[in-house]
């Protein structure tokens, strides 16, 4: 029950079958194995920091060498924190105050910082190089289901980011789970975005898992008439999908069977174009979180109401709270409580604010805020780091983006809180217009009368018609939406 287990496995039936493809490189089952096996030798005998599961720190270039020495660290028993090769020197750093690892393996050269701390451990192969520190040189323990392979970070990475550790026994049950609810069709699976994003090497382990080809980069490219093999599913975010309906369709391009859809809402409005530019192709959505896993699922097709992010994913219980910690009846909003396999083993260096909070019954809450009603179906208003404080009210800017985005002539809306010396928080609505269109703020104001509150109505609304930041792992930047907007060069209100 090991991540490894079967993505390693030696099988000549499917050794020249391509394992990994992206760019101008691509890597059979049999070249994975050789390739993660040397980095096991290599890495197997590094000082280990002092016992129990050695961590290590591993920059990704989003290639398939990336994803064979991930592996290839897993099964020497190493626990793998993914950083990101666009993050700058200080990101950088700050992920590895939070890792503490003991070895640091990039493509891309020696770790920032203190060079005296780091001694060169030589080259791993494919232009990648390790750096070891501390402990003594000896062989690591053999890793089993429960032990540590993955640390992933959220939350920004400047500074002290969110370090979260799973175990491989959670991956492979939610490998197991996951093909057993959404199985993925045959056909290359797609990996748009970057393997720092869990989301995103979720998608490229499991892949391996089910011994699919996996594609490494842009949609396009995995799209393009010619590939060797039609795309099967792709691992997305929202921004992504509502990408893909604006872009010019290429003669010939094959559309993947299945869009696994994560990391954000998918609004209606979104949803409604991918089915209209792509009717043979099914979406998958799924709620989750860094710390919990799957929780809901939602596939085209199932009869969930308008709204809702779908059911509990399978072996997974749900339980709505109020603020005192008691369940509230159906239909009720309150905190969502989960519990299941799935979750997450803890953080990794110092707990962040906002750290996941347990009951004291063993259920975990990330704090985002839902209900449930009495068929199962699940609906979650918001996520709590986002929470706009306004006036004392506690607004979700999802609940807001999503009405404002099915206002006629919006493309899409992101909203963030803005400082107000009275309310401490008002609520601004960003409206990209559809192509053609010009918003006016007096028809977007009856629009969300009609349908909001008055606290949750935005009091500033923003004509954004520059590109809307994204991380890198495709979500919306809101921190860069609302640092654009207190800017010198803000863009313009709606009028």
């Amino acid at each position: 029950m090991l991540v490894t287990t079967r993505a390693l496995t030696r099988d000549d039936a499917r050794a020249g079958r391509i394992a990994l493809r992206g760019g101008a490189d691509a890597l059979t089952y049999g070249d994975l194995w050789r390739r993660a096996d040397a980095v096991r030798l290599a890495s197997a005998a590094w000082p280990g920091g002092g016992g129990g599961t050695p961590f290590a720190a591993l920059v990704s270039d989003d290639s398939p060498h990336a994803v064979a020495t991930f592996l290839g660290l897993n099964a020497a028993g190493w626990a793998v924190g993914v950083l990101d090769r666009a993050w700058s020197p200080d990101e950088v750093r700050g992920a590895l105050a939070q890792l503490a690892p003991a070895a640091f393996v990039s493509p891309v050269g020696p770790p920032p910082g203190d060079g005296a701390a780091w001694s060169d451990a030589g080259h791993l192969g494919a232009g990648w190089r390790a750096w070891t520190r501390g402990g003594t040189p000896g062989t690591a323990p053999a890793p089993s289901p429960d032990d540590t392979f993955y640390v992933g970070f959220t939350s920004g990475t400047s500074g002290r980011p969110k370090a979260f550790a799973r175990s491989h026994r959670s991956w492979w049950e939610s490998f197991a789970r996951f093909t057993e609810a959404a199985p993925p069709p045959a056909g290359t699976v797609i990996v748009p975005g970057p393997l720092s994003s869990s989301h995103f090497l979720f998608g490229a382990l499991h892949g391996l898992h089910e011994g699919a080809t996996v594609h490494l980069g842009a949609l396009a490219s995995a799209m393009a008439p010619g590939a060797d093999e039609p795309p099967g599913a792709a691992y997305v975010v929202p921004t992504m999908l509502a990408a893909l309906c604006e872009r010019t369709a290429s003669p010939g391009e094959r559309v993947p069977a299945v869009f696994y859809c994560a990391g954000a809402r998918l609004e209606a409005a979104v949803r409604g174009r991918v089915r209209e530019r792509f009717p043979a192709a099914t979406v998958v959505e799924y709620y989750g979180a860094s710390e919990l896993s799957f929780v809901t699922l939602r596939r085209d097709g199932d009869a969930t109401p308008a709204g809702s992010v779908g059911s509990p994913f399978p072996g997974v219980e749900l339980s709505v709270r109020d603020g005192a910690g008691n369940p509230v009846p159906p239909g009720t909003t309150g905190t969502i409580h989960v519990r299941s396999p799935l979750v997450f083993q803890g953080y990794r260096g110092v707990p962040p604010e906002g750290a996941a909070a347990p009951a004291v019954d063993g259920w975990l809450t990330v704090g985002d805020r839902g209900r449930v009603d009495e068929a199962g179906h699940v609906w979650v208003d918001g996520r709590g780091s986002a929470l706009i404080i306004t006036g004392g009210t506690n607004v979700q800017p999802e609940e807001v983006e999503e009405v404002v985005a099915a206002a006629p002539g919006v493309a899409a809306c992101v909203v963030v809180g803005i400082p107000d010396p009275a309310r401490g928080e008002v609520v601004c609505a960003c409206v990209v217009p559809a192509p053609g269109a010009l918003p006016d703020r007096k028809a977007l104001r009856a629009h969300v009368a009609a349908r909001l509150a008055p606290a949750k109505r935005p009091r500033r609304w923003v004509h954004w018609t520059r590109p809307v930041p994204l991380t890198r792992s495709g979500k919306v930047d809101r921190a860069a939406v609302a640092a654009a907007l207190a800017g010198a060069d803000a863009p313009p209100d709606v009028r």
